[in-house]
């Protein structure tokens, strides 16, 4: 995720704002859209910004993506390693 640096978390901080997700699932955005990138061809801040002020239904569907991730054997793995880890702080 190279293109991935503090604007791109802000810009992601909004999204999960606006579509009021958890952050046992907002962690798993980043990967969401990296992946989804991938598959349309956009760049992830291109993917991002659409999905937070362009296309509603876009918006719920990556964070239906990452709900799935967050409720994965391994997406709990990582929220239970991040909550362990004390979040951003260590």
């Amino acid at each position: 995720m190279k293109e991935w640096n503090e604007l791109m978390t802000n810009e992601v901080y909004a999204f999960a704002k606006k579509f009021d997700v958890p952050p046992r699932v907002a962690i798993m955005l980043p990967g969401a859209f990296h992946q989804g990138a991938g598959e349309t061809g956009m760049t992830q801040r291109e993917l991002v910004n659409l999905a937070t002020h362009g296309e509603e239904e876009l918006g719920l569907y990556m964070v239906a993506i990452a709900e799935e991730c967050a409720d994965s054997v391994l997406g709990r793995a990582v929220w239970a390693d991040f909550i362990v880890g004390g979040g951003c702080g260590y």
